[in-house]
């Protein structure tokens, strides 16, 4: 209890000497310096979004170089139209 006791103490010593009056006035023209949470929400949902657009497009992006890399790869043939030579299956393939 002793320390509540300080603090509201020290808390009423801060307090300018010509009354609340001016520390009111000053506290809500400080206030009306902040933004609102109306825009301060529509701030974080703008970033939210150009975050979201802009992982759609490098993954979009990354899809379609996927995509482009496979359709110009060279055919190759299965491993069972020619099997590696160390394979055991390549003695009957071959013979």
């Amino acid at each position: 209890m002793a320390q509540i006791d300080d603090w509201l103490a020290r808390a009423a010593g801060n307090i300018p000497a010509d009354g609340l009056d001016a520390t009111f006035s000053a506290l809500e023209q400080r206030l009306g310096e902040e933004l609102t949470p109306m825009a301060m929400a529509g701030r974080r949902d703008a970033c939210r979004a150009m975050f979201c657009a802009c992982f759609a497009a490098i993954a979009g992006f990354w899809a379609i170089g996927g995509a482009d890399d496979i359709a110009q790869a060279k055919a190759q043939p299965t491993w069972i139209a020619a099997p590696s030579q160390s394979s055991p299956y390549s003695l009957l393939i071959g013979h």
